[in-house]
């Protein structure tokens, strides 16, 4: 492929992201037609499944494009031998200002939740599972508490960090709390401590 046929193809492939990226953002992945995204990516719906075998892989790729680069990271950051708090609460800080700088992203995760994501979806999944397997490795070296269940930990992050973003205006009204932009950064610094107390080994008392 010439290099001006590639740059169309990928030109194409963004426009068709765009299109999906803003119809699932209003509309939800079920009420979303591929019709529909060839209509506002002005593109032949052929093309489409030139680029994408089914609307859920489209579905993944639109969520991919807004994640790839914070998971990369991560995955770098996980590949190391090493493990420590740092670890956690860096990837929790990271992915919190993700959220806060990517509004969008926020929308889609909240229409992500609304409805059932179609069947396949493995790009959540792999991320989740390496942020786990971290988490396991922490136990076996004494860094969190070998009672509770990583997965469930994983859960609290993604529950915590992915709900402020998606109420923030509603929080901002409440006593005590200043919607200017600092109670962000107080949410995440309390969140951090409560869990961070919460999932370390437990100090024996004194007899």
């Amino acid at each position: 492929m010439s290099t001006l046929r590639a740059r169309g193809a990928e030109i194409s492939r963004e426009k068709i992201l765009d299109a999906a990226e803003t119809l699932f953002i209003e509309k939800g992945f079920n009420a979303t037609s591929l019709r529909q995204v060839a209509e506002v990516a002005e593109v032949a719906k052929s093309l489409i499944f030139h680029h994408f075998k089914t609307k859920a892989e489209l579905w993944e790729q639109v969520k991919m494009r807004r994640l790839a680069d914070f998971a990369e990271r991560q995955q770098q950051a996980f590949s190391q031998p090493a493990v420590s708090m740092n670890h956690f609460t860096d990837a929790i800080r990271e992915y919190f200002l993700l959220l806060k700088g990517d509004p969008r992203l926020v929308r889609l995760l909240i229409r992500n939740k609304l409805e059932s994501e179609p069947e396949g979806q493995s790009f959540d999944v792999a991320l989740a599972t390496d942020f786990i397997q971290r988490l396991e490795r922490a136990q076996a070296a004494g860094l969190l508490r070998a009672d509770i269940a990583p997965q469930f930990v994983m859960c609290l992050i993604l529950a915590a960090t992915n709900h402020w973003f998606e109420a923030r205006h509603k929080f901002c009204e409440w006593p005590g709390i200043d919607g200017d932009g600092s109670c962000d950064e107080e949410y995440l610094d309390t969140f951090i401590d409560i869990l961070l107390n919460g999932t370390q080994p437990r100090q024996e008392s004194a007899s």
